[in-house]
């Protein structure tokens, strides 16, 4: 009977030493999705353990094929039990915009680890992102008391941070009839010194132009060449009141506030008084005179409003804004 015992105990003890030996584990890379310029999710799969236990699992990523524990690696982060597969994401992080990647899973058993098949991606191009003015800008140089903006514009023009008549970008400032140095009480036709008269060009000329008359130096009203590369060289962007006017070139910006505009019987007839559309409207001369239409009683100016912008002709007489400029 003691030798029958011994015999069992023996050929369970041989049972035993035959059982599984544990080898390196079998690991799928199944996919990868959701590729930004900078990241990308990957998931992965443990088909076979080894007969022993993962300690660790994840993705290893390189610009070459074949990557390793040695390259680029991200641990599993998150796991489902699914029949016989263990399946694992992780997500890749820190990645180059427009660049070919190779991405395999990986599992670690007491045997060492293993890894499974290349995935080649391409990450997405970068996107741009659009710079948001700051609410004031950076004025460059103040000149004869004032300051300016360098817009970079090709043809060195440079443009003034505040209308005439203002102190602060915000400002709306005063109003002038056109080829007029002085503001006045009401805005018409009978009082207008300019309207029906024979002029060029007034920008620089200090007994038409009130941004060289009040400003003095070399400050002038813009020409219409001025205020159509502001118009074509920049972006604009409606700020509520008026539009931040960003150079296209060098980032740098304007304010044009919403000014109204003065025109007394216009004002009558509306039964109101004061400014018009201020805070809804802009209107700025320009220098230069319109004959197309009517002769000698327009010139060219810049319309504003929160419906867009463009250049447009006015009648002399009315009360418009200036932002000066200088070469």
């Amino acid at each position: 009977m003691k030798k029958h015992f011994l015999l069992i105990a023996l050929i369970c003890s041989i049972f035993v030493a035959c059982g599984p030996k544990p080898e390196l584990p079998t690991v799928t890379t199944n996919s990868v999705s959701d590729i930004t310029d900078t990241t990308a999710l990957c998931v992965g799969a443990v088909v076979d353990n080894g007969n022993a236990d993962i300690t660790a699992k994840g993705f290893c990523w390189s610009t070459e094929q074949n990557p390793t524990l040695e390259d680029n690696t991200v641990a599993a982060i998150v796991t489902r039990e699914d029949a016989a597969d263990d399946f694992f994401t992780a997500t890749l992080l820190g990645l180059t915009a427009a660049t070919e990647y190779y991405v395999r899973a990986y599992a670690t058993n007491s045997e060492g680890t293993a890894y499974g098949e290349n995935i080649n991606f391409v990450t997405a191009e970068a996107t741009p992102v659009e710079p948001e003015p700051e609410p004031e800008p950076e004025p460059e140089d103040p000149y004869n008391g004032h300051e300016y903006v360098d817009m970079g514009f090709p043809s060195g023009v440079k443009w003034a941070t505040c209308n005439v008549g203002a102190t602060l970008p915000t400002e709306y400032g005063e109003h002038y009839a056109w080829g007029e140095i002085e503001t006045k009480e009401t805005y018409e036709m009978g009082n207008c010194t300019t309207y029906g008269k024979a002029l060029d060009s007034i920008s620089g000329n200090s007994e038409y132009d009130a941004a060289s008359a009040k400003w003095g130096g070399n400050w002038r009203t813009p020409k219409l060449e001025d205020m159509y590369e502001l118009v074509t060289q920049c972006e604009w962007i409606w700020a509520g009141n008026g539009f931040n006017v960003v150079s296209k070139i060098n980032g740098n910006y304007i304010f044009l506030p919403a000014a109204g505009f003065m025109n007394t019987p216009a004002a009558i007839a509306g039964n109101t008084e004061g400014v018009l559309d201020q805070g809804r409207w802009g209107y700025y001369w320009t220098a230069t005179p319109y004959d197309e239409k009517y002769v000698n009683k327009e010139a060219c100016s810049l319309l504003l409003s929160s419906g867009g912008y463009q250049t447009e002709v006015g009648l002399r007489y009315n009360g418009f804004s200036i932002r000066p400029v200088i070469d």
